[in-house]
């Protein structure tokens, strides 16, 4: 019973030592929005620790980032009509909601990864989510951010393919070229790009 007390106790703080990160991304409290996770990297050339949260609010999840004192930076808000966790059919070639084993994860996002490019010295977040735009129904793609800067916007992509965009992709980042490969969930190859000049271009800079 005093072990159950005392992770009742540990919830309650934790939850109340966040309280001032989740008042800036979402002011009013009647949508119930929570914070999913948190973590803590190196995301600009200054070298200062930022904190970076993934709010829930309804069929929105955000992605915070914040300063080393716990300032909003910016947030980047995601929305999906039907709200919930989606698994891809091959067979079908499109997603589909299923019922979640995990109500905690975020299901909009659902990967956030970080590399160096180059040679910063600091992470560039790769973001995969899932996205509904018209007429290409729910898809995943790749948002990729450096220094603050969104540096690839996969939506992109996907609108200049049009109804050729495939519904699910794969994508591999080579760290040593910081070249970054994007397929179709069958392994054909859609797109190549190499990040330089501070962003991804189609081109490796000695074939220009």
């Amino acid at each position: 019973m005093k072990y159950y007390i005392l992770l009742i106790l540990l919830f309650q703080l934790d939850c109340n030592s966040n309280e001032d990160i989740l008042e800036q991304v979402y002011p009013s409290k009647k949508d119930f929005p929570r914070i999913l996770k948190c973590e803590k990297r190196i995301l600009t050339s200054s070298k200062e620790e930022n904190l970076i949260c993934i709010f829930r609010s309804r069929n929105e999840e955000t992605l915070g980032i914040f300063t080393k004192e716990r300032k909003l930076i910016f947030p980047l808000r995601f929305l999906m009509s039907y709200y919930g966790e989606y698994k891809f059919l091959e067979k079908e070639k499109s997603w589909t909601p299923i019922k979640s084993s995990d109500e905690d994860k975020p299901f909009i996002i659902r990967t956030i990864d970080y590399y160096k490019l180059g040679n910063d010295e600091f992470d560039s977040i790769i973001l995969e989510i899932l996205s509904e735009e018209p007429p290409n129904g729910i898809f995943n793609t790749l948002l990729i951010y450096r220094n603050g800067i969104r540096i690839f916007d996969g939506l992109d992509l996907a609108y200049t393919l049009g109804e050729k965009f495939p519904r699910k992709i794969l994508w591999k980042l080579d760290r040593d070229n910081s070249k970054l490969e994007i397929f179709s969930f069958d392994e054909k190859p859609l797109t190549k790009l190499y990040f330089q000049n501070e962003k991804f271009e189609s081109l490796p800079k000695n074939n220009k």
